[in-house]
């Protein structure tokens, strides 16, 4: 029998998409976006297994009985189809990946499901009691199971939270890949408005000329004297090699647009992906995107997506390419070249379980993260917030850069006994500058 992923309303099934055509697509997008997940493209397998195994419950026979039936508008019970690859996760790869990929597998709807054994929609219990997983075999080996990684790569995790997070991750390549990918058959009019963002050396070039512009008019002042010498200090850090680095840089010492200057130059020079400016108010981060929108980036529709509960498009955002329908999409992956958001939305999808959270992981690794006034990290929540920041700038490739007018103690050691690796301050003696600032007011 045909097997489908998806039906169309009022079409025959001529139209409809092969289950097989569908696992292939997701498993081609999932490995491509997981190339980019760690230093060296280790996840790709991991995330082309997740793509191929996600659906294999669709090729029980009672899953295309409620297809036919949704497509006539009948109302039938619902068909477990995720389970069933969890569990072939666990056949195909026996160990801890094997683990690994079925929570993945298993939440690609519901979410990532616990793991203990008093619930019924616990991991464990959903492979034990899968319905599906015996049904659907035979499609399933006839005509996925021999394009899975025969093996996958060693990947370092040397703890439980460095394993939560790469779970996070793959599920984030697979879950916006098969949400890319069933958008791009059943509705490929919204598919087509993806993508077209200018790239990061187009936005270096306009900062850059926005910059000397600033600088032709300025005063010879102490203050513009001490935000040109803090833009040649950030410019001239962004050479250096990737890691966590400090901007102590007093109120009214262009610490923003230095700060951006700095993430676009380091981005280019060690092929970052994007620019991620995390903001703790909502009042400065609708000041900063739309500095960067309309002023630094004017003219350059796409290249920056707010991201926060009260955003709002503008009224007349009709502009070719800058619409309120692609601001939308690119806020639910985060696939723009420079993104501002709120430090709740980072961190919370940081630790999340739900798809709508996580689709966005994977395009945060190989990003450069700008922390703006990291003295307000909530202190309840200072290590779970470190240990995340101190992981993408260890294993995801993240550069992360701690913007404050006055550097809290983030390092691991005294007065913490947890925290970031060396940071490195890109403007030697703050004081010095706070003192200067003092005096180019008076």
């Amino acid at each position: 029998m045909p097997w489908y992923a998806h039906t169309l309303d009022g079409r025959p099934p001529s139209e409809w998409e092969p289950l097989d055509r569908h696992l292939r697509l997701v498993a081609d997008c999932a490995g491509a976006f997981g190339a980019g997940v760690l230093p060296g493209g280790s996840a790709a397998p991991f995330a082309r297994a997740l793509g191929l195994l996600h659906d294999a419950g669709k090729y029980a026979e009672a899953f295309q009985q409620y297809l036919s039936a949704a497509a006539q508008g009948r109302k039938t019970a619902r068909v477990d189809h995720a389970s069933a690859g969890a569990v072939y996760a666990t056949e195909r790869y026996p160990g801890g990946w094997g683990r690994l990929l079925a929570y993945a597998v298993a939440g690609h709807h519901a979410g990532l499901p616990d793991d203990g054994t008093g619930e019924a929609a616990s991991l464990s219990l959903r492979i034990t009691h899968s319905a599906t997983a015996a049904a659907a075999r035979g499609g399933f080996i006839g005509e996925i199971a021999p394009l899975l990684p025969a093996t996958l790569p060693a990947v370092e995790l040397p703890d439980g939270f460095a394993a939560a997070l790469f779970v996070r991750m793959l599920f984030s390549c697979l879950t916006d890949a098969d949400a890319l990918s069933t958008e791009g058959f059943s509705d490929p009019e919204t598919a087509a408005l993806r993508g077209q963002a200018p790239d990061l050396a187009t936005l270096a070039a306009a900062l850059d000329r926005h910059l000397d512009a600033k600088a032709a008019k300025a005063d010879p002042t102490e203050v513009n004297r001490i935000r040109a010498e803090v833009l040649t200090a950030c410019r001239k850090a962004a050479e250096r090699p990737s890691g966590v680095f400090s901007l102590a840089v007093p109120t009214g010492g262009g610490k923003t647009l230095s700060s951006l200057a700095f993430a676009l130059a380091h981005a280019l020079r060690h092929g970052k992906r994007r620019v991620i400016h995390v903001i703790p108010y909502l009042s400065i981060i609708e000041q900063t995107a739309r500095e960067f929108r309309d002023t630094v980036f004017a003219g350059l529709p796409g290249a920056v997506v707010e991201h926060h509960c009260a955003y709002q498009a503008p009224e007349d955002a009709d502009e070719e390419g800058g619409g309120p329908d692609r601001h939308k999409l690119a806020a639910e992956n985060w696939d723009a070249p420079v993104v501002v958001t709120t430090a709740v939305q980072f961190f919370e999808s940081l630790f999340a379980g739900r798809p709508s959270r996580c689709r966005k992981l994977h395009n945060i690794a190989g990003a450069v993260i700008v922390l703006d006034e990291a003295q307000l990290l909530p202190v309840p929540h200072l290590r779970p917030c470190l240990e995340a920041l101190r992981e993408l700038a260890e294993r995801y490739g993240c550069t992360v850069l701690l913007c404050t007018a006055t550097q809290p103690a983030l390092a691991k050691g005294a007065p913490l006994d947890f925290g970031l690796p060396s940071i490195t301050p890109i403007v030697a003696e703050p004081a010095r500058l706070h003192r200067a600032m003092r005096r180019g007011r008076g």
